[in-house]
C-alpha cells in the first residue's frame, strides 16, 4: 500500500490492458493459450503453462526486435525503463482518419504549449484507439483484408532520434508504425537507434500531456525481443497542496 503522503501527492494510473485469449492479437499471431500445469488436489498448488507471442497485449519492443545487434529486453538498463511522460494527443484527427500519424508539427505544438521536452522522455501517442480493444476488427481497422490504425511518422521519430534523448515511444494501437506503412519504417529507425517502444497502451485519457512519470515494468527475459509489460504512470495531484 502506498503511504498516505504519497497518495496525497500522486495518483498511479494503470496503462495496461488485461490480456486473454479473447483479446485482440496481431494479425498472423496465435492467441495466447493457457494450460493448467499444477492442481491443488494433486500437487497442492495451482499454476499454468502459457504459450504466447513475445509481442502480445500491452508489451515492450526491445531494439533487438528489428536491430541485429540491438539490446534484448534483459539488456535494457532499468533506469531507461522509466522516465518523464510526454503525451502527444492526435485523437481528434484519428477520429476521422484511421491512418493518422504523429507528425513533426504535433511535437512542435506540444513544446509550444509546455516548453522543451524533458530529458529522457518517454513519448506516447494518444489516439483514442484503446477504446476499440474489445472489438478486434475495429481495433485493427480491418477493411476488405487490409488494416488501418494510427502510429508515428518516420519524420517525427527521426527528429526524436537526431535531436533528443527520448528513450522510448508508445502507442495506444497495435503498432508504432501506422498499419498502412510498408516494411515497418518506424520500427526500423527507432529500434535501430537503440530506443525501445510500447504498444497496446491503455488509459491514456487519464494522464496529462505533461507532468507524469511512466514505468515500463517488463519481465527480464534473457534474449527476448519484446515481452508483455505492466505499464503505469505516476501523476501528481496538481490541485492538492
Amino acid at each position: 500500500m502506498l503511504s498516505p503522503v504519497f497518495n496525497a501527492a500522486c495518483q498511479v494510473i494503470d496503462l495496461s490492458h488485461a490480456y486473454s485469449a479473447a483479446a485482440p492479437h496481431y494479425p498472423g499471431d496465435r492467441p495466447i493459450e493457457r494450460q493448467q500445469a499444477g492442481m491443488r488436489a494433486r500437487e497442492g498448488f495451482l499454476d499454468y503453462r502459457l504459450d504466447m507471442a513475445e509481442h502480445c497485449g500491452t508489451h515492450l519492443d526491445a531494439p533487438l526486435h528489428f536491430a541485429e545487434n540491438g539490446l534484448a529486453v534483459d539488456g535494457i538498463p532499468l533506469a531507461r525503463l522509466m522516465g518523464p511522460l510526454v503525451v502527444i494527443d492526435i485523437s481528434v484527427r484519428a477520429q476521422h482518419d484511421p491512418d493518422a500519424q504523429v507528425e513533426m508539427s504535433d511535437i512542435a505544438d506540444w513544446t509550444r504549449r509546455h516548453g522543451a521536452l524533458p530529458p529522457g522522455a518517454i513519448m506516447v501517442m494518444r489516439s483514442g484507439w484503446s477504446a476499440r480493444w474489445n472489438d478486434a476488427a475495429r481495433y485493427f481497422g480491418s477493411v476488405n483484408g487490409s488494416h488501418h490504425s494510427p502510429g508515428w511518422s518516420l519524420a517525427a521519430v527521426t527528429h526524436l532520434i537526431e535531436k533528443t534523448d527520448a528513450v522510448g515511444i508508445g502507442v495506444d494501437t497495435a503498432s508504432i508504425d501506422p498499419f498502412i506503412a510498408a516494411d515497418f519504417p518506424v520500427h526500423r529507425a527507432w529500434l535501430g537507434a537503440g530506443r525501445w517502444a510500447l504498444e497496446n497502451l491503455n488509459g491514456l485519457d487519464q494522464v496529462p500531456e505533461q507532468g507524469g512519470w511512466l514505468v515500463a515494468a517488463v519481465a527480464r527475459i534473457t534474449g527476448a525481443t519484446g515481452f508483455p509489460a505492466r505499464v503505469f504512470a505516476f501523476v501528481p495531484n496538481w490541485n492538492k497542496p
